[in-house]
Order: structure tokens, then sequence, then C-alpha cells
């Protein structure tokens, strides 16, 4: 939200609060039944007739409303009031308002992948059957629908391919691309064995990076079924929706689509799926 404006309506209904506070306390010592509010109003016009150079008879005029006496001055400061609070009221919706797209994910002009080619890689490990039928729905889903405030929709699924051997313990991104030929138009979801992290990810159970000439890539290091699916559904809608890191739609404060969301899944057609943000939610889902 924006402070200096949120701060501004704060204080206009602030004063407008003390103004009326102030006129009740120099009231009149005199108490009528009927005319206690116009009275205590009333004296107020001693300061403000010194302020004007105005004798007090000719400040005040009285005017009968529903059988009490009110001034042209407690008028007058009413209206003050009600238009005070009014603009304090404006700037506070405006405040919100701009508090509210703050939230909103922006597009920064990097590339996404209207209908994406998805293809499956098993580094270092044989397929995992379940995982290869969970990216093969996922790609033309209903998950994929909700995407299309940021302009994109349903891929298709490509193939899968095993890259048997074993890994280090520690590998490179390098080492992650020289396990596979480039495939610049093509995403492809690359499974790492249990127990195997990339320098620079370590403890991340999955990112997605770009490599000009290489193309767009997932990497999911998570083991147990339900985790990777979440993974993997978060990875494949960020890699779509900013394909370069980022630089596609994103949040300099919250991050891409799935950041804000990470850990809150929901199911669908009987899989786990993670939520997204949503701009037109304002929130994840």
């Amino acid at each position: 939200m924006g402070v200096p404006a949120l701060a501004a309506s704060l204080g206009l209904i602030l004063v407008g609060g003390l103004l009326g506070v102030g006129l009740l306390r120099r009231g009149a010592r005199r108490s009528l039944a009927g005319q206690e509010l116009a009275e205590r109003l009333a004296a107020l016009s001693f300061f403000i007739s010194d302020v004007h150079r105005e004798p007090r008879s000719t400040f005040i005029n009285y005017r009968v409303v529903d059988g009490y006496k009110i001034s042209q001055l407690v008028r007058l400061t009413l209206l003050g009031l009600i238009i005070a609070l009014a603009i304090s009221g404006c700037g506070l919706l405006l405040s919100l308002k701009a508090a509210t797209s703050a939230v909103d994910m922006a597009y920064h002009g990097g590339p996404t992948l209207t209908h994406a080619e998805v293809s499956v890689v098993f580094l270092g490990q044989p397929e995992v059957k379940p995982i290869t039928r969970y990216v093969r729905w996922l790609v033309n889903s209903t998950y994929m629908d909700s995407l299309v405030e940021y302009r994109v929709g349903r891929g298709t699924f490509g193939h899968v391919t095993v890259v048997p051997g074993h890994l280090a313990a520690t590998i490179t991104e390098a080492d992650v691309r020289g396990y596979m030929p480039p495939a610049p138009r093509m995403l492809r979801l690359i499974f790492l064995p249990p127990g195997v992290e990339v320098v620079g990810h370590g403890g991340e159970s999955g990112y997605h990076n770009f490599v000009p000439g290489f193309g767009g890539y997932a990497v999911m290091t998570d083991v147990n079924f339900t985790a990777v699916t979440s993974t993997t559904s978060h990875e494949l809608a960020e890699a779509v929706t900013s394909l370069i890191p980022t630089q596609g739609w994103a949040n300099g404060s919250l991050g891409e689509i799935g950041d804000p969301c990470a850990g809150v899944n929901r199911t669908l057609d009987g899989y786990i799926v993670q939520k997204l943000w949503l701009n037109s939610a304002k929130g994840c889902t």
C-alpha cells in the first residue's frame, strides 16, 4: 500500500475527529435541554472571530433546525468535516487500489510458451511410469487452461528419454545439459534420481532455466510422488509463462506465478497440483 497516501488519509480523518472533539470541549458552560449542542459548538466562534477580525455578533447567524439553534459557523464546520472525510475516503480507496495492483504479476517482455511441446527426461535412473503419465495428463489438462490470462494455453506431450548411468551426488548445470542434445523448440522436464543435487540449487525441490541454443528446461529433485507432482506443476507453469526466469510474467516482490503459492496444493482429476497466483483472483487458486 502507498504509505504517503494512507498517512494523508488517516491524517485527515484524525484532524476531522479532533475538530469535532475540540468544538464540544470549548462549549459554553450553560446547558439548555434543547440547545446544548448548538451552544457548545458556537463557543468556538470566539477563537475564529479573533482570527478573522470579525465581531462575534456578525459571525454567528443562528438558524433553527429540528428544534436546535444551529449557527452558520456550525454549519460551515460540519460541511468542512464532511468534505475532509470524503477526501480521506477517496485517498484510502486509491491507496487500496494501488496496493492491489502492486501484488499483481506483470509482463516483463520475455518469451512465453503459448502451446508448449513438453518432453520428459529421466537422468541417471529408469523411467518412472507414474511420473510420465502425470506429465502426459498435465500438459493437456484444465490446469493449463487457468493460465489463459497470461496468454498461455494447453501444450502437447513429446516423448520420454532415459539417460542411463550413475550420477555424482553433486552435478553442475553444464552436466545436466551435457547429457542431452539441444532442443530449442521443446521444454524438457528433467527428473534426477534421489540424493543428487545441482550446484547453486541445493535444497531446492525444482527450478527452471533457459539457455539460448539449448532451450528451456526444468529440473526436479523430489522423490516422493506427491511432492514431485506438486513441484512439476509449479515449474511447468512458471516455465511456460516466463521461459527466461523472471523475464516473463513475474512480480519483483512475489517472484513468478508459482512462488507465492509454494507448497499450497489442490487435487485435480485425482492428481496433486500446486496452486498458482492468478491476477484475476488476486491470490492463489
